[in-house]
């Protein structure tokens, strides 16, 4: 029999639109890893854009079948419970979460989220590190993102308002009031005029995108980014992101990372309707010496937790560990009560 081969294998059998394999994938790839995805007919058959970043991605090979290997990626808690009674290496990826952290396996990891799947190589982290720098920041708070009730309407748990929830909320605040430009133009116009510096910006994708070649530098004009949760969960890969370009994030999960990000430290906290406004407003009045080190702490924060890096960390580390036969890694997913 064939014995076991050297290189990880990933195997995850969630068919959300291949986007889990792909972030995966493309980690390993940026940490120079070379890496075989595991592909069942019908997800090859089934296939798209995002799941094809994965199976391209520069050191990934396709492999049709589960033979043996050294180190192996999955979300199947049979196969992880098997491996581990056999004592063989095995990451097991969890995508869902519990109030806190409900955690399957003794050794274990969190990495919710990482940079978008299309961003998610080495160039673009090293391009999103390098605008960290930038210190002319002529929009003091952004958020971007879709914000249809139908997408992201759903109820999150914890007392969590979701993205919809929070456009509601800021469409009310009387000071400062917020700038809902209609265009790329007109948000670049507002930028130019000065405009951002004095009102906070919601740019909603419903109704224009922006460039792919401008976000990441977008990013870097902004002091502040409002961390809106995702469709179903808090995590979303615009907080990395912004974080990695050195904007603060202004969220109401910090708690549900780990370790927690600290308000007034390395991001900007609130707790419902009326501590958002109250947040939103006291971001005109922060002193510069003050917001460069939440920036810079937000950067080092995200470089040591949030980053593609720390996959290859944690795999560096896990291999050493003899004793240790699985690593359960928890990625973003669904909030659990």
């Amino acid at each position: 029999m064939k014995g076991p081969q050297s290189e990880p294998l990933l195997h995850i059998n969630s068919p959300r639109n291949g986007r889990r394999a792909a972030s995966l994938s493309l980690a390993l790839s940026a940490n120079g890893l070379a890496h075989r995805v595991y592909v069942p007919l019908w997800k090859f058959l089934k296939r798209n854009v995002l799941g094809d970043l994965a199976f391209d991605s520069p050191k990934c090979s396709r492999t049709y079948w589960l033979g043996p290997t050294e180190l192996l990626l999955t979300d199947n808690i049979k196969e992880a419970r098997a491996r581990e009674l056999r004592r063989e290496k095995t990451i097991y990826v969890s995508f869902t979460t519990g109030a806190r952290f409900d955690y399957q396996f003794a050794n274990r990891a969190f990495l919710p989220i990482l940079f978008h799947p299309t961003l998610l190589n080495e160039d673009a982290y090293r391009h999103a590190s390098s605008l960290r720098a930038n210190k002319a920041r002529p929009i003091t708070l952004l958020f971007v993102g879709n914000s249809s009730e139908g997408s992201y309407g759903e109820p999150l748990p914890n007392g969590l308002m979701n993205r919809y929830e929070i456009l509601k909320s800021v469409r009310g605040h009387a000071v400062p009031t917020w700038i809902f430009p209609a265009t790329y133009s007109d948000l670049r116009a507002s930028i130019d005029s000065g405009l951002t510096k004095k009102r906070p910006v919601w740019v909603d994708t419903k109704h224009f995108k922006i460039p792919s070649e401008e976000w990441l530098g977008l990013l870097s004009e902004s002091s502040y980014f409002l961390a809106a949760p995702g469709v179903t969960y808090p995590y979303c890969h615009n907080l990395n992101e912004a974080m990695a370009c050195g904007a603060v994030p202004v969220l109401q999960h910090e708690m549900l990372y780990d370790p927690p990000l600290v308000n007034g430290e390395n991001c900007i906290t609130f707790s419902n309707d009326a501590t958002l406004s109250a947040a939103v407003a006291s971001l005109f009045h922060v002193e510069s010496d003050t917001w460069s080190k939440q920036s810079v702490n937000a950067h080092e924060y995200h470089d040591e937790y949030l980053s593609y890096k720390r996959l290859g960390r944690l795999i560096e580390c896990f291999k050493a560990l003899k004793e240790v036969a699985v690593l359960e890694l928890k990625m973003a997913g669904r909030i659990t009560q």
